[in-house]
């Protein structure tokens, strides 16, 4: 069974999305947490090498706030003023968790 679902996670993935708790387990580049624009990998600056590790929570500063000297090195402005739109994660009691998209259906 495990094997099973390994050989079809790739293809399965895309048709997850994120619900934001706390930030602690979504992947900035590559998770669908920025609803409506899909992976940020695709709306990264050209001939920009960026950390594949790094998560959300990664990108907020210390008074709960989007990092936008850090965003801005990174991403296309149409990502940016999508970004804009979605609160920065704070603390919350919730932590993150994963759901089927059904845009994607």
């Amino acid at each position: 069974m495990g094997r099973a679902l390994v050989s079809i996670w790739p293809s399965s993935y895309t048709f997850l999305s994120w619900a934001i708790g706390d930030d602690r387990m979504v992947q900035l580049w590559f998770d669908n947490w920025a609803y409506d624009i899909g992976s940020l990998i695709h709306r990264k600056k050209d001939n920009v090498l960026v950390d594949e590790d790094l998560l959300v929570c990664n990108m907020v500063t210390p008074n709960d706030s989007w990092n936008w000297n850090l965003l801005h090195q990174f991403l296309h402005l149409i990502a940016l003023s999508h970004i804009m739109s979605i609160p920065a994660p704070g603390y919350v009691a919730s932590l993150d968790h994963c759901s089927w998209d059904r845009e994607t259906w």
